[in-house]
């Protein structure tokens, strides 16, 4: 036989063994016995207690004699809620002032100088030379710097006239600047001069 088949035929088997089961307890006939509990006769409805009306205003008004009521106080009518205003003070207000646009920030230079050229005690440099043209200034700086040397390029007025200074350095010791002027010297074969930085 066919597993298909098999599986099928215990499935049927097993529908019909439910029904057997369940369906004697689905009808037992309770449902008949709710329809005749619902067809019997429903109670009338209660009678209350009405309450007693309040005589109308013009009576409430005038007590009889002989009775001492409290008169009833009037309600106010309800006013809506606005917003309150408040008084405005009697000296004027003085207006904000607006605030400083801030100040531009200059652009760095073209060149800054070594982070120890900014401290407070003296440093000394290898003045290399001094130029009137900045592009000549700046060529003599690269060259310099792709042979190993520090050097930077230090902007000044001498004699009202712009001149551009190529340095190496700075160094916080003289003797170290000098040591670094004598490897220029036998190095480069330039001569430098040891002059205090800034």
């Amino acid at each position: 036989m066919e597993p298909a088949l098999k599986q099928r035929l215990v499935g049927a088997g097993v529908l019909v063994a439910l029904a057997v089961i369940f369906l004697p307890m689905l009808l037992d006939g309770s449902g008949r016995q709710t329809t005749i509990m619902l067809e019997q006769a429903v109670p009338p409805q209660p009678v209350f207690d009405q309450p007693a009306l309040l005589p109308p205003a013009t009576e409430a008004a005038t007590p009889k004699p002989g009775t001492e009521s409290a008169p009833v106080p009037e309600m106010p009518p309800v006013a809506e809620e606005r917003p309150v205003a408040r008084a405005l003070p009697d000296e004027p207000v003085p207006p904000v002032a607006p605030k400083p646009a801030p100040k531009p920030v200059p652009p760095a230079p073209v060149d800054p100088q070594p982070a120890t050229a900014k401290s407070p005690e003296p440093a000394w440099v290898v003045q290399v030379g001094s130029f009137a043209a900045e592009a000549s200034a700046t060529a003599q700086r690269d060259q310099l710097r792709k042979t190993g040397f520090a050097a930077f390029v230090e902007k000044a007025t001498v004699d009202g006239k712009t001149v551009y200074r190529v340095r190496i350095g700075p160094e916080l010791a003289r003797e170290r600047a000098e040591a670094l002027r004598e490897r220029l010297l036998r190095e480069q074969k330039i001569e430098g001069l040891v002059v205090s930085h800034p």
